[in-house]
This record gives structure tokens, C-alpha cells and sequence, in this order.
């Protein structure tokens, strides 16, 4: 970690933006804009590493090394020691090898529902037999995220009881969020699956569900 943050929670406001600049490589003209954001008043007494203000007070937590990179870490808050508690547990880490972080998986789901299912496994049987139509009219949907190796990956069917079925698409979105393509791909989906199975589908979103969608940061604290 630089020696440059060293104490920095005693510099006054002006020398953590500079250290913070040079750290970071801000322009004159990003660090005139942390400065005229600057509170006046009690703002930099409430937090510790006090940098600038939203319409409460921002500091920074340093000493922040994740995947052999230091970082600071922009925070706003109105409590006390919140601050000098992660520089101090961040610091800890670092000196432990810091945090190495990974994506294991990206994989965002999205559902098609229809209603007034008489017979579940009509629908499993034909979305299995079309499975790989499904998907390729989910890839067309969208070719861009297909291209840089992300795209429709796989498809399963649920019984949500009282005539409902959801229709799941699995997804690899890769660094973006996703739910704009996501939606794009089931609505292209949703289409087909109308046409074919003469069944009118209740709606075709984005899951709030992401158990495949998952990031790990592990530390070791000594």
C-alpha cells in the first residue's frame, strides 16, 4: 500500500485531495468538482478522511487492495468510526495479501409465464423438443452480447402450481447488468412460444432471483 496514506486521516482536506489526485489521476478539472461540492460547517467533523460532500458527507476508506490493486473507496455517511473501521479492517487485509475477488458465474434469469395450464407436462415436453429453437430465436434477439461470448445458455420449465408455468432462459450477460438484453431475448421468446402453442403468456421479465449469478471476495484477517 503507497506510504502516501499513511496518517492520512490527520492531513487536513486539501491534502487528501491531492494525494487522492495523484493516486488516482484525477484532472484538475475532476478535482475542482470534488472541491466545489466541499460542505461547509459541521460536515467534516461528522466522518473521518473527510474528502467532499453529497448532501451528506463523503470521505474515503482507504487501503483497499483487491486482486493485487490499492484502491480507495469513496463512502457518504453521517457516522461516526463507519470510515476508520473499514480503512482499519482494509488495512488488516492487506497485510494478509489482500482481497482477491472473482466472478464464478454470470448467469441472469428471466421468466416467461403463462397461466391457465391445464396439463404441465404438455408444455415441458414441447419447450424440451424446442429447446434448441428457443435458444437460437433468444441468440438472434440479441447478436451483440453472442459476439464477445455471452448469450442464451440453457432453459427449464416449473410447475408454480394453479395453472401457472414459467418458462426460465439462463443467461450469460457478461460484465453488464443485463436486464435491457435480457428482456429482449424472452420477449423474442415469448413470441414464438405464443405463435406455437396458441397459448397467450402472462409476462416475460428479468428474475430478481440471481442464484447463478455469483461473485466471491475472500479475506484472510490475521
Amino acid at each position: 500500500m503507497a506510504s502516501s496514506f499513511s496518517h492520512f486521516y490527520k492531513r487536513d482536506a486539501q491534502e487528501r485531495l491531492q494525494i487522492i489526485a495523484d493516486h488516482s489521476g484525477l484532472s484538475d478539472a475532476q478535482s475542482a468538482q470534488l472541491v466545489s461540492r466541499a460542505a461547509q460547517g459541521d460536515a467534516k467533523a461528522l466522518i473521518e478522511n473527510y474528502l467532499t460532500a453529497f448532501q451528506l458527507p463523503e470521505g474515503v476508506a482507504v487501503n483497499f487492495q483487491i486482486n493485487d490493486h490499492d484502491y480507495v473507496v469513496p463512502m457518504v455517511t453521517e457516522e461516526p468510526s463507519v470510515i476508520a473501521a473499514a480503512s482499519n479492517g482494509a488495512k488488516t487485509i492487506a497485510d494478509a495479501g489482500g482481497i482477491q475477488a472473482e466472478v464464478k458465474s454470470r448467469l441472469l434469469m428471466g421468466q416467461i409465464v403463462l397461466s391457465d395450464v391445464k396439463v404441465f407436462a404438455s408444455i415441458d415436453d414441447w419447450v424440451a423438443l424446442h429447446t434448441d429453437e428457443l435458444l437460437e430465436v433468444a441468440r438472434k434477439a440479441h447478436p451483440t452480447i453472442v459476439s464477445r461470448g455471452g448469450g442464451p445458455r440453457s432453459i427449464r420449465t416449473r410447475d408454480l402450481g394453479e395453472g401457472y408455468v414459467s418458462i426460465d432462459l439462463y443467461a450469460d450477460v457478461k460484465a453488464a447488468m443485463g436486464a435491457n438484453m435480457l428482456n429482449t431475448m424472452l420477449e423474442a421468446m415469448a413470441e414464438v412460444i405464443q405463435t406455437k402453442l396458441h397459448h397467450t403468456t402472462l409476462f416475460s421479465i428479468l428474475s430478481n432471483t440471481a442464484d447463478q449469478s455469483l461473485a466471491t471476495a475472500p479475506a484472510v484477517f490475521r
